[in-house]
């Protein structure tokens, strides 16, 4: 059995900018367990919460919710219950930039995870991720990464998108760099990527499976040369 599985540093994975320190408001505990604390408050099935709603809110710079603004729901009823329940599950991390908290808005679901990841919950498929957790992936690829000499030359910067397959085992083959602009990127990324560490594979109704995937992630010239 085969899924895409795409990590997007802007939803589920956090956003990410090469050498900074940027990154997305989370809820404490993680996606998953948002998700599902929200199931049991709500009584609502992932599915209808999942795909029926479309909605924004701000997370303060010290991780209070509010002003949430519906952009679909099937009911006012509903949506002031997922509104009231999110709130009353408390503050989130807010989100960095710089290196400090700063005001910002999420959109549920969007913001928060991919399609693809939202169609492997639906059908019970846990998705492939790195061992150590997507927070912590984060760093360490970037500190894998070397920005090769040829790039910064040449002023390369950008988003750029690893695609690879993750193996019943957790190993990673077939990593290729869509759209490789050449300079020595597709090779810097892809060792980057093999150095952050093991993923642990897909799963379905227990049994492991073998999943196409991606990771995406920014250069930026601007920020590399702030930190040299």
């Amino acid at each position: 059995m085969k899924t895409i599985v795409k990590i997007l540093m802007v939803t589920l994975l956090l956003p990410c900018v090469l050498f900074g320190q940027d990154k997305g408001a989370l809820p404490f505990g993680g996606i998953e367990k948002f998700i599902d604390d929200l199931k049991s408050k709500t009584s609502m099935s992932e599915e209808d919460l999942l795909t029926k709603f479309d909605f924004e809110f701000t997370v303060s710079e010290i991780g209070k919710l509010d002003t949430f603004r519906f952009i679909k729901s099937n009911s006012d009823s509903e949506r002031d219950l997922i509104a009231k329940t999110i709130v009353d599950l408390g503050n989130w991390i807010p989100a960095m930039k710089n290196g400090k908290e700063i005001r910002s808005v999420v959109r549920f679901p969007s913001h928060l995870m991919s399609d693809s990841y939202i169609k492997d919950r639906i059908s019970g498929i846990e998705s492939a991720v790195p061992e150590v957790g997507l927070e912590a992936f984060q760093p360490l690829f970037l500190k894998g990464f070397r920005y090769p000499d040829a790039a910064i030359k040449a002023g390369i910067s950008g988003t750029f998108t690893l695609k690879f397959i993750v193996k019943e085992d957790g190993t990673l083959t077939n990593i290729k760099l869509e759209k490789d602009p050449g300079y020595e990127i597709a090779e810097s990324a892809i060792r980057a990527l093999k150095r952050a560490g093991k993923w642990r594979p897909a799963r379905l109704n227990g049994n492991y499976l073998k999943t196409e995937s991606s990771f995406d992630f920014t250069l930026s010239l601007k920020e590399f040369r702030r930190h040299i």
